[in-house]
Parts: C-alpha cells; sequence; structure tokens
C-alpha cells in the first residue's frame, strides 16, 4: 500500500508522463481519488507492461516493488505475440514465484 506521500507522488509522475503520439491516452487524467479508472485496454497495456516500472521506481517497500517488477515481467511473457514452447515451463515457474511473493507481501512475511 503506498503511503499519503507515495501517492502524490505517483500522481505526478503519471500526470506528467509523455509517450509517443497517438500511443496512449493522457494517464494522468484517469487518477480519480486513489484509483485509477476509466482508461481504455491498450492503455491499461501500455501501463502494466512499460510505465508502472518507470512509476514505480523508488517508491514504496523493495520487496513489494520487486514482486510488481516480476508481476510485470509475467504480463509481457502472456502478452507476447510468439510464444517459444522452450520457454513455457520457465514462464509456469515465473508465475508460481510471483503468486508467491504477492501472497507473503498481502499476509505480511517480509
Amino acid at each position: 500500500m503506498l503511503k499519503l506521500k507515495e501517492v502524490k507522488t505517483f500522481k505526478s509522475k503519471l500526470a506528467s508522463l509523455k509517450g509517443p503520439t497517438n500511443y496512449c491516452g493522457v494517464l494522468g487524467k484517469h487518477i480519480v481519488e486513489k484509483k485509477l479508472s476509466s482508461m481504455k485496454n491498450h492503455d491499461w497495456h501500455v501501463l502494466m507492461q512499460q510505465f508502472m516500472l518507470l512509476i514505480l521506481r523508488g517508491l514504496m517497500d523493495g520487496h513489494v516493488r520487486l514482486s510488481l517488477m516480476q508481476l510485470n515481467q509475467v504480463f509481457r511473457n502472456i502478452c507476447k505475440k510468439v510464444w517459444d514452447h522452450v520457454d513455457l515451463p520457465t514462464s509456469r515457474k515465473d508465475v508460481a514465484t510471483t503468486l508467491s511473493l504477492i501472497e507473503w507481501d498481502c499476509l505480511g512475511i517480509f
């Protein structure tokens, strides 16, 4: 969970983020009272796969940020256009590791 100061930093980073022309919408306008809402599918994918790691840099605890980075990598692997059958066992392990890290974060084990 982000602290109030971190939420303000997150909002300012998201609002000031600029991508290539017609690549994605203005992401900063979708923040309403600590929540992201009313975004199109493509904008969600761009945010989760590419911009989230940039925005979260320096925020949150290290282990929480690490689990989010791994979740980001899992999303990128799932959304690939071409899958290699050799990568499937490692992708399964990555998903299992990421889920266990997220569970530990939620339970407060770290």
